[in-house]
């Protein structure tokens, strides 16, 4: 893995990228690299995301300002940070990332909204039911601006 993904609007999903050929829509933060200048110019990652999602904020305005995010498919990493990992960060996962679309394609809720509910009912069946309550709560807490 390089570090790069590509977004899925419509689904409000991300897939990590394999090669440097790929369309790169952000870089994993931790593994994001940038000189002062542009740090200058587009300015620190976002902080009204706790977890999750401030990477796709900062390189989605990186782009918009004419930046360009290139991948090093020559480097690779483990990201050992997987939101799928627990309850907590399944959570800020899934708001964050109706927070992202809001803010940049707001459209797109449209779609991205009534699919949770089918993640939650994958996640209940099978047996998942601590994500399936996190991503339940996210859900509602973005509804109603919590």
């Amino acid at each position: 893995f390089c570090g790069g993904h590509k977004i899925n609007f419509l689904s409000g999903t991300v897939s990590p990228i394999k090669t440097s050929s790929e369309q790169v829509d952000f870089i994993s933060g931790s593994f994001l690299y940038t000189n002062s200048l542009t740090l200058r110019e587009v300015g620190v990652l976002p902080e009204d995301y706790f977890m999750y999602w401030e990477d796709a904020d900062w390189c989605y305005q990186l782009k918009q300002s004419g930046g360009k995010i290139v991948v090093l498919s020559e480097l690779s990493f483990v990201d050992t940070q997987d939101p799928t990992r627990s309850s907590f960060a399944q959570y800020y996962y899934v708001k964050n990332m109706l927070k992202f679309l809001k803010k940049y394609q707001p459209a797109y809720l449209l779609t991205a909204i009534p699919l949770i509910p089918v993640r939650i009912g994958l996640r209940i069946l099978r047996g998942q039911f601590s994500y399936a309550s996190a991503q339940t709560k996210a859900l509602i807490d973005f509804v109603f601006c919590k």
